[in-house]
């Protein structure tokens, strides 16, 4: 299974320097635009008191699939590119973020490529081999952090109903 590198950027706006932005969760940028901004969520309008009171937190993913950015750079590389594509996107002028988080997450992103499905079959009939061993990750059935979860309870639950003595999960 091939991965993505990604890096997310969350930048924390004074809302009263910010022009209004688009109603709803956030955005999402089509790769034919050529930028290496995916995304952008705005974390406060979704999650309300997720910020002090005149706060606006906006989370941006940069990289993926298809999109050059470099999330081995620095810290700062990644604030400005983040910073500079939601000026451009949203037209913020020059608000500037009061503080800024970025994480990198170097070939993090499962990349379902055709035969992903085929991929699955054969793993699972190599793992019939290994009745102690689990896989669980966002990288077989889904991605994202619910995923994650959905497919640890299941692995434990596998692990569980064999039987402590001699098993293992591989994560």
């Amino acid at each position: 299974i091939r991965f993505a590198s990604v890096a997310v950027a969350v930048l924390a706006y004074n809302r009263r320097d910010l022009p209004a932005l688009p109603a709803g969760p956030g955005l999402l940028v089509p790769r034919r635009e050529g930028r290496c901004l995916a995304s952008a969520a705005f974390e406060t309008a979704v999650f309300p008191g997720s910020a002090p009171d005149g706060l606006t937190l906006v989370r941006v993913l940069l990289g993926g699939a298809g999109r050059e950015f470099d999330v081995q750079g620095d810290e700062a590389q990644a604030a400005r590119r983040a910073r500079g594509e939601l000026r451009e996107l949203l037209g913020l002028g020059e608000a500037h973020p009061r503080w800024t988080r970025v994480a990198r997450w170097p070939q993090a992103c499962p990349q379902y490529a055709v035969g992903h499905g085929l991929r699955l079959r054969r793993l699972e009939s190599c793992l019939r081999s290994f009745p102690g061993l689990c896989l669980a990750r966002d990288s077989y059935r889904g991605l994202g952090t619910a995923e994650c979860v959905r497919s640890g309870r299941q692995a434990a639950r596998a692990v569980l109903e064999r039987g402590r003595s001699g098993c293992g999960v591989l994560l």
